[in-house]
């Protein structure tokens, strides 16, 4: 059992706000916002990769993870 592994927890088919809605709702966007920079800078600091912190953001149940996907998937294929 990695350390990353013991900060992800995967839930079961979370249903999240479509992205429309969230964002007409901008304290939902600010709370997801919130709630996902959290999580990077506390796995940042326990010296996980920055691939893998992207990677595992993206994954997270929330609407603001949409945006982190699209980042993982500029920075795989810039090779960065």
């Amino acid at each position: 059992m990695g350390l990353l592994t013991l900060f992800v927890k995967k839930e079961p088919n979370v249903k999240s706000l479509s992205l429309k809605k969230a964002l007409k709702d901008t304290s939902v966007m600010e709370f997801d916002l919130l709630y996902l920079l959290s999580y990077m800078s506390v796995i940042a600091a326990a010296g996980v990769p920055r691939r893998i912190i992207f990677e595992r953001a993206a994954q997270l149940p929330c609407v603001s993870a949409q945006y982190f996907k699209k980042i993982e998937l500029s920075s795989k294929q810039l090779k960065y």
